[in-house]
């Protein structure tokens, strides 16, 4: 939203070094306290991390056991929450920021324009002493060299950003949670990645099993979850890009039944093999995903998305969702933008499904070959042209 408002974004990636390991016990439990975790809770807590050893093995000799003061134990259900509450307080020291803190991934937004580009420099830096301070005092070690910035849009800045002595790398490309972009919000290298995985796993269940049943689970297990990890995103992708991941699947199939003399086509092929084109599983992933959005009270509601305001009150006034408005074509190709006039085109029985699993019934149903060409319309006015197999551009 905010490149949306012409303003241009800094997005900085914070590298925490080895991260669940450091957290020291003794901090954690004064830190606990001062959250308010009063005994018998926190003695317990106390007692979970202490008494514990660690040693070597090599060959048949172990070394002496040395106790284990830091550190909060991964694999287990505490360990995670005990390090958010350990980091939490890093959102209230970095006033100049919007910041998002998942596990030990940290990162910050500043906005700014080509007016106050000098000043923003300037609370960046502030807020990256600060957080600076905080990992002295809390012997959290960040890694300066592995830390990082990105800059979307015209405007860049024109000062370097430093922190602990050290000046921040300017990225044009990251991986980002699993998810490669560029800082025009191209998906290529993204694409790019997980198609080439996909294409390995899929070579290796055609070489080493026979059974077609077996070689179609394998690829629903190993294959699909690679090539639709944040699919809802994938709007923001060129049609070279999808093309390239559908790739996958047409060599998988056409190598799943390259019986001699057969020409099957794609279509023919994914019916025999009872699986869908990927574009339409995103399509049906991403109205699955607006609809916990827009149904579940535990789900934080994506700002973009807001009911309709109608002068008389409904009841599906609330199932309606206003699309936001778009100034720039990235823009218009985001999740938000896309997926809110499709939604809207569903019909109302769909829309109201009492649950996700009713809701997925009644929309696999409706997405036939017909309805989904008149579902698109809305977003797609040529998509009684569209060429099935390919998909419409954005989804």
């Amino acid at each position: 939203s905010l490149r949306n408002e012409q303003q241009s974004v800094v997005l900085i990636y914070f590298d925490l070094s080895k991260a669940f390991d450091k957290v020291p016990h003794r901090r954690l439990l004064v830190k606990l306290e001062a959250l308010g975790i009063r005994p018998p809770l926190l003695d317990f807590i106390g007692s979970y991390l202490s008494n514990r050893s660690q040693k070597v093995l090599v060959g048949n000799s172990y070394s002496t056991p040395q106790p284990i003061t830091s550190g909060v134990f991964q694999g287990t259900v505490l360990g995670p929450l005990l390090f958010i509450l350990y980091i939490n307080e890093i959102s209230t020291l970095l006033t100049n920021s919007q910041n998002f803190v998942y596990a030990d991934d940290l990162k910050c937004i500043y906005s700014f324009s080509k007016d106050t580009a000098n000043s923003c420099v300037d609370k960046i830096n502030t807020d990256l002493l600060m957080l600076s301070r905080w990992s002295c005092t809390w012997q959290m070690e960040f890694s300066p060299s592995k830390s990082s910035f990105m800059c979307f849009g015209p405007a860049k800045l024109p000062g370097p950003l430093v922190f602990q002595n050290s000046t921040l790398l300017e990225r044009s490309t990251i991986k980002d949670l699993g998810l490669s972009y560029t800082n025009k919000l191209a998906l290529s290298p993204h694409a790019d990645r997980i198609s080439a995985k996909a294409a390995q796993i899929c070579g290796f269940i055609s070489h080493n099993f026979f059974l077609p049943e077996i070689k179609l689970n394998l690829y629903r297990m190993f294959v699909l979850p690679i090539l639709e990890y944040c699919c809802p995103l994938f709007g923001l992708m060129n049609a070279s890009d999808r093309s390239k991941i559908e790739k996958v699947q047409r060599v998988f199939t056409r190598k799943l039944f390259s019986l001699p003399g057969s020409s099957f086509s794609y279509t023919d092929r994914c019916q025999l093999a009872n699986i869908k084109f990927l574009w339409v599983r995103r399509l049906e992933a991403g109205l699955c995903f607006l609809f916990r959005v827009n149904s579940s009270p535990n789900i934080p509601r994506i700002n973009a998305l807001t009911p309709v305001n109608r002068p008389y009150a409904t009841r599906n006034s609330s199932m309606f969702i206003s699309p936001p408005l778009s100034s720039t074509t990235n823009r218009s190709q985001f999740f938000a933008s896309k997926y809110a006039f499709i939604w809207n085109n569903l019909p109302l029985q769909i829309r109201l499904s009492s649950t996700l699993a009713i809701f997925k019934t009644k929309l696999r149903k409706h997405l036939t070959s017909k309805d989904i060409k008149s579902l698109l319309s809305v977003s797609f006015p040529n998509s009684q042209l569209l060429d099935f197999e390919k998909g419409p551009p954005g989804i």
